[in-house]
């Protein structure tokens, strides 16, 4: 039996107080549509294992060189001064007036050099353009030179990057490829996968997964989310602009399993949260579907004297 330990907490507090953080033996899929937050939990979890103090290496996939420490620059800069900037905006100010941000990308640069008590780096980031750089062979090829230095914690933003959309004997390659690492090498693997096209569930379940039965049996926890479309949910008074998202655990390393609404606000997930019922399929949530809560809305709408 591998020597499980937990290397860091999970940075969205349901998922902490149901799974107790992310662990050796631990190969994790989030699933989620395009747009939901694949990236975004990505690079939360690497800031989360970097204030604990542990050193973690991102594939950062489909995102462009510099997109981390931009980010990180961002982030820094919106919670010291209290603003709410979006990427696109941050970039047109940053460039209209550079020395603003000076403070901001020195702190981010700090942070990059941070070591852990064993001398590693805590944060080691690998970014492309183009993904046709990045195969499963490069990807486990890369991962193998990191383990050898000390890594035990990956997150692999995402894993359908590196295989083709319809061939899930690639599917099949990967996750084999990754369940070997994560058992011989007893790391944690964290990695991302799209959600297949039609999904009308609320909140996807692992049968939604692209190349589910791959991806399915190998790995030890699946997290899904949806963030849907609709407010009849209504977030914390303090935070209004932060949007519901449902976080499902549609399978867990215990019996841990269940379903809750969390608020994504500019950066980060909220540590309110409310469980609620959901079936297998993710399609019934809390007593509602995704056509009922719509007509539901359209109702509120209507009395309001939005028609």
């Amino acid at each position: 039996m591998l020597n499980t330990k937990r290397l860091c907490n999970f940075p969205i507090k349901y998922l902490q107080d149901k799974l107790y953080g992310i662990c050796t033996s631990d190969l994790i899929i989030f699933g989620c549509d395009s747009g939901v937050g694949k990236s975004t939990i990505s690079r939360m979890i690497m800031r989360q294992a970097h204030e604990e103090g542990c050193p973690a290496v991102l594939y950062s996939l489909e995102n462009a060189p510099e997109t981390y420490a931009t980010e990180d620059v961002l982030l820094d800069y919106c919670k010291t001064e209290n603003v709410k900037l979006d990427i696109r905006q941050f970039s047109m100010e940053h460039n209209e007036n550079p020395s603003r941000f000076k403070i901001y990308r020195q702190r981010a640069f700090e942070r990059s050099e941070e070591k852990a008590d064993n001398g590693l780096l805590l944060t080691v980031i690998h970014e492309q353009v183009a993904k046709g750089d990045w195969t499963i062979q490069k990807l486990i090829q890369s991962m193998k030179e990191e383990i050898k230095k000390g890594y035990k914690l990956f997150i692999i933003d995402h894993l359908d990057v590196l295989v083709q959309k319809d061939e899930l004997n690639d599917t099949k390659v990967a996750m084999d490829e990754l369940w070997n690492l994560v058992q011989e090498q007893n790391l944690a693997v964290v990695t991302f996968s799209q959600i297949v096209k039609g999904c009308d569930a609320l909140c996807p379940s692992y049968d939604d997964l692209r190349g589910s039965k791959s991806k399915v049996y190998k790995s030890t926890i699946i997290i899904t989310l949806g963030r849907h479309e609709y407010k009849y949910y209504n977030p914390p008074v303090k935070y209004p602009d932060a949007k519901p998202t449902y976080i499902r655990i549609a399978k867990s390393r215990s019996t841990s399993t269940g379903c809750a609404i969390c608020y994504y606000n500019f950066g980060n997930y909220l540590e309110d949260y409310t469980e609620v019922l959901c079936d297998n399929t993710g399609k019934f949530i809390d007593g509602q579907t995704r056509e009922s809560m719509r007509k539901k809305i359209q109702k509120s709408q209507k009395d309001d004297g939005w028609n």
